[in-house]
């Protein structure tokens, strides 16, 4: 992995610019592979760390990633899309916090397009590690057909034996804390898996004892929240890039025959615009308190490229309140400077090239 900031700006500046098309090697291969998982579980860093610049937003609050973006690795004759969604979250969640629809459905419609699943979990959180989500298992039932891998984040934090016990827990279906089930005789008639009604839970039915026993009561058995089907397991630190080469390797010896959709010299499916739009908001959740960067509006007002190479910019950040926006602006407009500063600092060595950047807070009720 290249740890060296890179001089080649990220993308053209240019906005209407369309990507050049991609050149076809001989034999070219092609993988698609979603990245899902919990807010905050390094998806973005992982992104950014395969890809080897920093092409997605990256905070500690969740939801970092709003903007359904994408990002390209090229190696030899295999192209991998990296699709970035963001972390799977609840219908309940999204409603308290004024959350988009696209933040529920993102992780569901990257599944939809990808060759295989890659589940990250965060090792280092024990509040949810031991089990996936009821959401992201729901994925990967729907999706069943679609391979899927498991991928421990953040192991450098803890101790081995804790993740040879994460392993055990991630990688089984179900268990059964009450009772053991006796073995199926009739090999035939397999145990089936359905969802208990308004439980988050799993039972197990024995579909020739059912037979024998009309009145047979299903009883819920309590979720493990694993998944036995994950065809690799990886363990990395996204955070210092121990594990990501083997991971890497991986992806590309999945590669499976088809055409390039991009030119290599394209890192994400960003547009400028974009682009500048998510790394602003990345300082917007960096600075202000937990709630509010997720109701402000953001726009583009003008983009242009001076004859000196100077790229001017001039962003919206739109609030519904005046509390809001006294709260963006900061004390004399020095929070509001700082967001700036610090938005600028990341889009200049992004596009190379200087940036003139003006970010204006207006009220819009």
């Amino acid at each position: 992995m290249k740890d060296e900031i890179q001089s080649t700006p990220i993308m053209d500046p240019k906005p209407n610019l369309q990507p050049k098309p991609p050149q076809q090697p001989h034999s070219p291969k092609t993988l698609k592979v979603a990245i899902i998982g919990e807010p905050n579980a390094g998806k973005s860093t992982l992104t950014n760390l395969l890809v080897g610049r920093k092409i997605v937003p990256v905070c500690h609050k969740p939801q970092t990633t709003r903007e359904r973006a994408s990002g390209i690795i090229t190696q030899g004759s295999a192209q991998i899309t990296l699709l970035d969604s963001p972390g799977v979250i609840s219908r309940k969640t999204r409603r308290r916090f004024q959350m988009s629809k696209s933040l529920v459905t993102g992780p569901r419609d990257c599944a939809i397009e990808a060759d295989l699943l890659a589940v990250l979990v965060d090792a280092s959180n024990k509040y949810t590690r031991n089990y996936l989500s009821e959401e992201v298992l729901e994925i990967l039932h729907e999706f069943e057909a679609i391979p899927s891998i498991l991928v421990l984040n953040k192991v450098d934090r803890i101790r081995k034996e804790i993740l040879l016990e994460l392993v055990a827990k991630l990688t089984d279906n179900y268990q059964d804390s009450h009772q053991q089930l006796k073995p199926i005789t009739n090999h035939k008639l397999k145990p089936s898996i359905k969802r208990a009604p308004k439980m988050k839970s799993y039972i197990i039915i024995d579909e020739s004892i059912k037979d024998k026993d009309s009145n047979f009561n299903k009883q819920p058995l309590e979720k493990s929240g694993g998944w036995r089907n994950f065809k690799e397991i990886f363990m990395i630190s996204a955070l210092t890039g121990d594990g990501v080469d083997r991971l890497q390797d991986y992806l590309y010896s999945q590669a499976k025959p088809g055409n390039w959709q991009y030119n290599t010299e394209q890192l994400t499916t960003l547009s400028p615009t974009q682009f500048v739009e998510e790394m602003i908001r990345e300082k917007l959740l960096e600075n202000l308190p937990y709630d509010l960067p997720y109701i402000l509006k953001q726009s583009n007002l003008f983009w242009h490229m001076s004859d000196n190479g100077t790229l001017r910019i001039h962003q919206s950040i739109d609030c519904k309140r005046t509390g809001q926006m006294s709260i963006v602006i900061g004390p004399r407009g020095e929070l509001i400077q700082k967001i700036s500063k610090e938005a600028k600092a990341e889009l200049e060595q992004a596009f190379n090239c200087p940036i003139e950047l003006l970010i204006q807070v207006r009220l819009r009720k």
